[in-house]
């Protein structure tokens, strides 16, 4: 009886283990979000500050970010992603979403695959003032994954309201979201 009931306690710690690990998704795996960013580094003198916007509807993600000397968007639909920097002509290539989460650090945030966080990051949570708090530490150690110290973000629900990336050259990169829609269908010029 005591072995039953020492299974049944691990099981359930196990389990509320198990939920408290997974980060939070946007419904229906549909979201549009506006952010500020800042970015900066020993290296540049002063922070590169930006602004922008990303979307998800299902299999389909875009973002885009302008500088006061740049821009930077990027379209990925199913296996296609189109880069383009600036007014120079869009870059196409072929995807796979194994090389989507090995070469993007902030993507892996969009995934609806559990697994493949858990793969990945080592994943801590605690809930602060109705905020949730996150802390993701890399597991692996190739692509965009090599160079990521860490990732912390602050949600409410299945909002992300603060993103921060350090990485391993001590750059760090600061995102505040808002304006931010899930469960609704996001306009399909997001995505050209």
């Amino acid at each position: 009886m005591k072995k039953k009931f020492l299974l049944i306690l691990l099981f359930a710690a196990f389990s509320v283990f198990a939920q408290e690990r997974r980060i939070p998704l946007a419904k229906n795996g549909q979201l549009y979000t506006e952010f500020t960013s800042r970015r900066s580094s020993p290296y540049i003198k002063k922070a590169i500050e930006s602004t922008g916007w990303l979307a998800k509807d299902g299999d389909k993600f875009a973002f885009y970010q302008e500088t006061t000397s740049s821009t930077v968007k990027v379209i990925i639909v199913g296996e296609e992603m189109t880069l383009q920097i600036g007014n120079n002509k869009p870059m196409k290539m072929k995807v796979s979403a194994d090389s989507n989460m090995e070469y993007s650090d902030m993507i892996l945030l969009f995934t609806s695959d559990d697994a493949e966080i858990d793969e990945m990051f080592d994943v801590n949570n605690e809930a602060v003032g109705g905020k949730m708090r996150y802390f993701l530490q890399p597991k692996v150690k190739n692509g965009a994954m090599g160079k990521l110290e860490f990732m912390r973000f602050v949600s409410i629900d299945d909002k992300l309201e603060k993103l921060e990336l350090k990485y391993k050259n001590a750059m760090m990169q600061e995102f505040k979201f808002f304006n931010t829609v899930t469960g609704e269908s996001v306009d399909e010029k997001k995505f050209k």
